[in-house]
C-alpha cells in the first residue's frame, strides 16, 4: 500500500487547481493540507473503520463547500477541470481502501453504497453492490438492494429496467438462504414480478391495447410493432423461466402444466400471472412456517391488477394445503373475507351491515373448525386470540358487546365439557380486565385457579389482580389465605413470594398488620424455606434487574427492608448468617441498595462477601476500594490484597494487581 506522503503528493495538482480557480485561498489550502495529513496518518494503521469514516466525512463536507462556492462564483460548468471531480474520486478511493481493510463492517459497506448512489454512474453502483454481496453473501439486505436497483433503479433515475437481471440475481441469492432467512429475497422477487405486470398493463392502457386481440386485422401498424416488441420481451421472460426455476414440475394444481402449455406464451404467460404464481408457490415451499404468508398478503392486497383475486386464491389454497393442521393457518384462511392486509397492519375489508354479516359468518365458520379439530389440534387458543384481537379493532359498541358475549359463553361451554385449558383462561382473564367489573374479574380468576390448581401463571395472574385492587377495605384475611395457598402450592416461586411480601407491606400501610407482625410473617416464611428447600419454579429475570435468585433471598431482602426491625447492623447479618450461608446476590444487593452509612457494618458485609467461597475478582476489588477510599486504611487494604492474590489464583491475581496499581495512580 502506498505511503501517506505519496498520496499527499498526488493531491498537489488538485490543490493548485482549487487555488487557481480561487475557490479556496492559500490559507484555506494550507488548512486542507493539514487536515488531510492528520487523517492520512490516522488511517495508516487503523484498528476500526472509524478513522476512515471521519476522513470521508471531512472530504464530503469539503466537497459540499466547493460546490457552494462554484455555484456562487458562477464558473463555466462546461469547462471541467481536475478539481471538479477529484474530491468525489478521492472519497471513492477512501471507501475502496476502507472496505478492503474492514470487509466485515456492514455499516461501512452500507455507507459506501449510499455514497455511490449519489454519483452519476450505474456501473459504479452495480460494482459496489456486487462487492458488498461478495463480502457478505449471507446478508439479505445487500441482495434486495442490488435486485431493486436492477429492476426499479433509484429516485434520481439511475438503474432500473433490468427485470431479468434482478430475477437471476435473486435466484443466485436464494442459494445462500434457507427457511425464514430467505423471506426478504422471496418478497423482493414477488414485488418485482407484480410491478412488472403493473407496468405492462399500464403501458397497454396508455397505448389503447387493453381489449385488443394480437391477431386482429384492425390493428394499426404502430400497434402491431408495439405488440411485437412487447411480445418479444414477455416471451423472453417466460422462456427464461425454465432457467430460473427448472423444477416447476412439482407445483400444485397444474401450475407447471399451465406454464409449459403452448397456449401460454409471451404476453399471456406474464399477464395471466403464471410467472408470479410459480415464484409464490416455490416461496411457500421454501419457508416451512406461516411467516411467508403473513408477509406476502400485504404485497398482494396493494397490487392493483385484475389478476389479484387469482393470486389471492392461490395463496389461500397453498395455505390450507401446506398447513392443514396449523391452527393459525386455519384461522387465517377462515378470516379471508374479513381483512385487507397492509405492510403496517390490517383493516376490515367491509363495513356497515356487510361487516356484521361477514363477521358473524366468519365466527360461525371458526367455531365449526374448532369443533371439527378440537380433539387433534389446540385450535381453541387461536379462536380466543382472534376474538380478543377483533374486540380491540372494532369501534362499534354493539359489535364489541357481541364479541364479549361469545367469548364468555364459549369459555363457559368449554369448561363444562372439560375442553378448556389454562391458556384459554389466561386469555379470557386478560379480556375480562378490559371489559368486566373488578369483582367479576377476581371471581373468574379464582374459578380458573380452582379448575387448574397446578398452573403457576394462573395463580400469579390472580395474585397480581388482588394486589392491584387491594386497598384498606379489601386487604382482609381472605386475600391473605389466597396468597398463603399459592405459597403452599408453589414454594419455589420467586414471583409468588415477592407478591406475598408486597401484600404484607400493603396491610401494614392500611393498619391491618403491625411492623412486628410483618417481621414475624416474613421470618416464618424464611424458616420454612430454609427447612424445606425446593427447586425454583420461575425465572428471577422476569421480576426485573438485580432480582433475587432464590425464594430465601426474597425473604432476606424483605427482612432487611422492614421498618423498625428488631435487629439491625452487624447483629442482623450475624442473625441471617447463623441460619444459612448468605448468597453473594443478597450481600451485593445489601451493599448497593441499602442506605447504610455505618462504616463498621459496611466493612462487615464486605468481609462476608470476600469470605464467600464463590467470591470473584470484582468482589475483592470492591472491598479494596472501600478500605482505601472510604475507610482510608491503606494497611488493611494491603493485607486484603495479599489475601486476594492467594484466593483468586494466578491469572485473576495478575488482573487484580493491574487494577490496584491503576487505582493507586489515580489518587
Amino acid at each position: 500500500m502506498e505511503s501517506a506522503q505519496l498520496r499527499m503528493e498526488r493531491m498537489l495538482p488538485e490543490l493548485r487547481d482549487l487555488e487557481q480557480k480561487k475557490i479556496f485561498s492559500k490559507l484555506e489550502i494550507s488548512a486542507i493540507v493539514s487536515q488531510r495529513k492528520f487523517h492520512e496518518a490516522s488511517i495508516s494503521r487503523p484498528h476500526s473503520p472509524e478513522p476512515y469514516l471521519k476522513y470521508i466525512d471531512y472530504e464530503k463536507r469539503l466537497e459540499k463547500l466547493r460546490r457552494l462556492r462554484v455555484g456562487r462564483f458562477g464558473y463555466n460548468r462546461s469547462l471541467i477541470t481536475l478539481s471538479d471531480y477529484s474530491i468525489p474520486l478521492h472519497i471513492l478511493n477512501l471507501y475502496s481502501a476502507a472496505v478492503k481493510r474492514f470487509p466485515e463492517s456492514k455499516d461501512l459497506w452500507l455507507s459506501y453504497i449510499t455514497y455511490s448512489l449519489t454519483q452519476s454512474s450505474n456501473k459504479l453502483v452495480t460494482r459496489v453492490l456486487s462487492a458488498a454481496i461478495a463480502a457478505h453473501p449471507s446478508h439479505s439486505d445487500f441482495w434486495t438492494m442490488a435486485s431493486r436497483f436492477e429492476a426499479d433503479g433509484d429516485e434520481t433515475g439511475k438503474g432500473g429496467g433490468n427485470v431479468d437481471g434482478a430475477r437471476k440475481l435473486l435466484l443466485r441469492g436464494l442459494r445462500f438462504f434457507k427457511g425464514n432467512a430467505s423471506i426478504p429475497l422471496w418478497l423482493e422477487w414477488i414485488r418485482i414480478e407484480l410491478n412488472f405486470i403493473e407496468t405492462i398493463e399500464t403501458r397497454q392502457k396508455v397505448l389503447g391495447l387493453v381489449n385488443s386481440n394480437p391477431h386482429a386485422d384492425s390493428d394499426t401498424n404502430d400497434h402491431k410493432k408495439t405488440k411485437v416488441i412487447e411480445d418479444d420481451l414477455l416471451m423472453q421472460a417466460t422462456m427464461e423461466l425454465d432457467d430460473i426455476l427448472p423444477n416447476t414440475q412439482d407445483t400444485t394444481n397444474g401450475l407447471s402444466q399451465e406454464i409449459s402449455s403452448n397456449a401460454l406464451k409471451g404476453r399471456d404467460a406474464l399477464l395471466s400471472g403464471a410467472l408470479v404464481k410459480v415464484v409464490l408457490t416455490n416461496s411457500f415451499k421454501a419457508v416451512p412456517d406461516l411467516s411467508i404468508f403473513s408477509a406476502v398478503l400485504p404485497l398482494l392486497h396493494t397490487f392493483n391488477s385484475s389478476i389479484r383475486p387469482l393470486l389471492l386464491d392461490l395463496v389461500y389454497q397453498q395455505l390450507t394445503e401446506l398447513h392443514p393442521n396449523s391452527p393459525p393457518a386455519l384461522v387465517l384462511a377462515a378470516t379471508r373475507r374479513l381483512f385487507t392486509y397492509f405492510p403496517k397492519g390490517r383493516t376490515f375489508s367491509v363495513s356497515g351491515k356487510e361487516l356484521v354479516d361477514v363477521l358473524a359468518g366468519t365466527i360461525q365458520e371458526l367455531q365449526q373448525l374448532c369443533k371439527q379439530h378440537q380433539t387433534t389440534i389446540p385450535i381453541w387458543d387461536e379462536f380466543f386470540q382472534f376474538m380478543i384481537d377483533i374486540y380491540d379493532e372494532l369501534e362499534e359498541a354493539e359489535l364489541r358487546t357481541y364479541i364479549s358475549t361469545i367469548i364468555y359463553r364459549t369459555i363457559g361451554s368449554l369448561s363444562k365439557k372439560k375442553l378448556d385449558s389454562p391458556r384459554l383462561h389466561q386469555l379470557v382473564i386478560q379480556h375480562c380486565i378490559k371489559t368486566a367489573k373488578v369483582s367479576d374479574v377476581l371471581q373468574f380468576a379464582s374459578n380458573a385457579t380452582k379448575r387448574f390448581s397446578d398452573c403457576l401463571f394462573l395463580w400469579t395472574t390472580q395474585l397480581e389482580l388482588l394486589l392491584k385492587n387491594a386497598d384498606s377495605t379489601t386487604t382482609d384475611g381472605n386475600d391473605l389465605k389466597v396468597f398463603q395457598e399459592a405459597l403452599r402450592r408453589f414454594p419455589g416461586s420467586i414471583s409468588v413470594a415477592d407478591m406475598y411480601i408486597q401484600l404484607l407491606k400493603k396491610q401494614v400501610i392500611y393498619g391491618t398488620l403491625t411492623n412486628e407482625d410483618l417481621w414475624d410473617a416474613i421470618e416464618h416464611e424464611l424458616e420454612v424455606s430454609l427447612k424445606n428447600p425446593t427447586a425454583q419454579t420461575d425465572e428471577s429475570s422476569s421480576l426485573g434487574l438485580n432480582s433475587p435468585s432464590t425464594v430465601v433471598e426474597v425473604y432476606q431482602r424483605a427482612l432487611a427492608e422492614c421498618p423498625n426491625a428488631r435487629l439491625s447492623g452487624i447483629e442482623f447479618y450475624k442473625y441471617l448468617s447463623n441460619k444459612s450461608l448468605l448468597s453473594l446476590g443478597f450481600l451485593s444487593w445489601s451493599l448497593e441498595s441499602t442506605n447504610q452509612e455505618n462504616l463498621g457494618v459496611l466493612e462487615h458485609v464486605h468481609t462476608l462477601v470476600t469470605s464467600h467461597p464463590n467470591a470473584e475478582l470484582a468482589h475483592w476489588m470492591s472491598h479494596l476500594k472501600f478500605l482505601l477510599l472510604k475507610k482510608k486504611d491503606f494497611s488493611l487494604a494491603t493485607g486484603l490484597l495479599a489475601k486476594a492474590k492467594i484466593s483468586l489464583g494466578l491469572q485473576a491475581a495478575t488482573q487484580l494487581e493491574a487494577t490496584w496499581m491503576k487505582l493507586l495512580s489515580s489518587l
